[in-house]
């Protein structure tokens, strides 16, 4: 389970880095050749209608690049402690036995405890009993 979510990660990690190489490399493109038409107007309608594409802006591609480099950081602290939070869920077991005994131990100690204090009281009275029947 572990190695396959890593695998994941990995994989979720390369395409995420050449997407934002694309979009890094158009947007270098789009510097260096600007459009020579200067009465164009790009308008973003994002539209409420799921089957419409969008259209793409610059604005849209600097979102778009944000949020792949925001991604691309959490994949990789991801990656670097996947396996040390894998390793406590894996032994989660473990603890929860734990619980499982220490709930035990706490009904356990109480009658461990009562039965100590009357094996005292019983030993107390029979040497009692013992000591009026040597007196008698």
């Amino acid at each position: 389970m572990v190695n396959l979510t890593l695998q994941q990660n990995k994989t979720n990690l390369e395409q995420n880095k050449k997407t934002l190489s694309f979009i890094n490399s158009y947007l270098t493109n789009l510097s260096k050749n600007p459009s020579k038409a200067s009465d164009e107007i790009v308008v973003y309608n994002a539209g409420r209608d799921p089957n419409e594409v969008p259209t793409v802006t610059i604005a849209s591609l600097l979102q778009q690049k944000e949020n792949l480099m925001e991604m691309i950081n959490e994949q990789e602290k991801a990656l670097m402690f996947d396996k040390d939070v894998f390793t406590i869920v894996h032994h989660g077991a473990i603890i929860s036995k734990r619980k499982e005994l220490f709930n035990r131990t706490l009904f356990v100690i109480p009658m461990l405890f009562i039965g100590l204090v009357s094996l005292f009281y019983f030993l107390k009275y029979v040497s009692r009993s013992v000591n009026n029947f040597v007196n008698e």
